[in-house]
């Protein structure tokens, strides 16, 4: 059998992927997704990508999780912000009172970003625990915060010595300034 073409005269037609002449094979997908082929099915699978694995750790609700695997493929993370998940987490660190682990993160995740810190020192103080927690871990420059934030954090853990020692007349005056 012939095939046409004009310079070939002994070119046989190429069968298709099922063995029949002249059928088609069928186009594949890209790279990610995999076909599974069986006599009776074929079944298309997508590889889990960074945004999957983000999602199912939060379904789960594991934000520790979450985020360590957000940082890990921080260049294809698509559908969520870092910023996002790293205030989910340190968030979730402070409402089960591990303020000593939160501060310590701190350092690492929020970096130079002076908003999140400005945010986050907010957050710390709400706590005698907190803010006694971040004290330390407060920078001092690379990021330099405004002087307020300072004074702040001074303030509300001298408050929080005069509310332990029992002074509350002392307390509610520092509170009046």
């Amino acid at each position: 059998m012939r095939c046409g073409h004009p310079t070939s005269r002994r070119c046989k037609r190429r069968r298709g992927a099922s063995g029949t002449k002249g059928a088609t094979p069928l186009p594949l997908p890209p790279p990610p997704i995999m076909t599974i082929t069986s006599p009776r099915d074929v079944i298309c699978v997508r590889t889990r990508d960074v945004d999957d694995k983000v999602a199912f750790a939060r379904l789960q609700n594991n934000p520790r999780l979450a985020l360590t695997r957000a940082l890990s493929g921080r260049r294809s993370l698509r559908k969520f912000a870092l910023v996002t998940l790293i205030n989910e987490y340190l968030e979730h660190l402070l409402v089960n009172g591990e303020f000593s682990l939160a501060a310590r993160e701190t350092t690492r995740l929020l970096g130079v970003n002076v908003t999140l810190w400005e945010r986050w020192m907010y957050a710390f103080a709400k706590s005698s625990d907190g803010i006694f927690a971040l004290s330390s871990k407060l920078p001092v420059r690379d990021p330099k915060l405004s002087s307020s934030l300072y004074e702040m954090a001074l303030e509300k853990m001298m408050l929080y010595v005069e509310l332990e020692n029992g002074d509350e007349e002392k307390a509610e005056l520092f509170l009046r300034r």
